[in-house]
């Protein structure tokens, strides 16, 4: 076979499809060219402008404004969908440049605060970082995601530095005592109420709530804590509320009766005494020179007098000691705890105490 045979094949295949009508549109091919990219659909000068073009440089710049204003996605990936997030790593990346100032700017969105509030591994990082949580406190948005979430509430109630750093901004405080959710956590945690109870301005503003204050009073987890307070102790002695509802109750008067902590910051409190002399108190008197049992269970002393037109010598005693005596004849203030509360005349009278009863 002839070499020029395949080229002789190929050149013929292309002449067979080379039709008239082909050869025709090969023709116009040069002043159709243009109608493959129309110019309507072109750029020119005055749609690809130099201002359009100086634009582009802008495209960092804007999109650092985006961040500021929303947060880096990367970021917030990072917080809530790293499995490998620990407080360690949390810690480490919190100290970087800026990472604070982006937690805050992401935790200014409600979308993006309730996905990092609700990962488990974020709020437990979250939680045992101060400044991070100083971040939570000082955001409406961050305490709402917050207390919407069960889990997260648990994991804070249990961080000393987490509650330490909600206690201590008064805004916090509203949404963590009016939500039941979070309020019922408090109470029952031991961590979150040790906290509280040291901070008196918080725990002020945590009594100035009714169902907060009654919820924590009758709480077997929180109560033992307050009356163990001084702190928390002075800012129940100050609240008229507050003290109405633990002298309303026997056992929470049990209890504070079994506080010398609890005694000491009520009784010092002379709008407190007051008041449970107003409210509370029973008196006791005698007749004549003789030893007079009053009450035999666990009583406050809150003033005695003798009541003769002449001075008598009276004394509340716990057998056989006196505890306090009094010639004076104008209610005296004494406040001591007496068990079985005996008074005694030995000369002239007669003479009479005021006196709450605790148990």
């Amino acid at each position: 076979m002839s070499l020029d045979a395949p080229i002789y094949v190929a050149v013929r295949a292309l002449l067979s499809r080379l039709t008239l009508a082909r050869y025709s549109k090969l023709d116009m091919l040069d002043a159709n060219i243009t109608s493959r990219a129309p110019a309507s659909s072109a750029l020119s000068a005055a749609t690809w402008s130099g201002a359009r073009a100086a634009m582009l440089d802008t495209i960092p710049t804007s999109y650092a404004h985006f961040v500021a204003l929303f947060g880096s996605s990367a970021t917030l990936a990072f917080l809530a969908n790293n499995a490998a997030l620990t407080p360690a790593g949390f810690a480490t990346w919190a100290e970087g440049s800026g990472a604070l100032v982006e937690l805050t700017t992401l935790l200014s969105q409600p979308s993006a605060a309730a996905v990092i509030i609700g990962a488990p591994k974020a709020i437990t990082a979250i939680a045992a970082h101060a400044g991070a949580m100083e971040i939570v406190a000082s955001s409406a948005v961050a305490m709402t995601a917050l207390v919407a979430s069960s889990a997260a509430v648990a994991t804070v109630t249990a961080s000393t530095t987490a509650m330490t750093a909600l206690y201590a901004n008064p805004a916090a405080m509203t949404p963590l005592i009016t939500n039941s959710r979070s309020l019922s956590a408090i109470v029952t945690s031991s961590t979150a109420m040790v906290a509280l109870s040291a901070n008196q301005v918080a725990f002020s503003a945590f009594l100035a709530y009714v169902p907060a204050m009654l919820s924590a009073l009758g709480s077997a987890t929180a109560f033992p804590i307050i009356v163990a307070s001084s702190m928390a102790m002075a800012a129940v002695a100050a609240n008229r509320a507050a003290v109405a509802a633990c002298f309303d109750s026997m056992s929470i008067r049990t209890a504070i009766w079994d506080s010398t902590v609890a005694c000491d910051a009520l009784l010092g409190n002379s709008l407190a005494v007051s008041q449970i002399k107003t409210d509370y108190a029973v008196s006791g008197a005698t007749a004549s020179a003789i030893n007079v049992v009053l009450s035999t269970k666990k009583c406050i002393l809150l003033s005695m007098r003798s009541t003769a037109a002449r001075t008598a010598t009276a004394g509340v005693v716990q057998l056989p000691t006196p505890t306090v005596t009094t010639t004076s004849s104008t209610d005296e203030d004494k406040l001591v705890r007496v068990d079985t509360l005996t008074l005694r005349v030995v000369s002239g009278g007669p003479a009479t105490v005021t006196y709450c009863v605790m148990s």
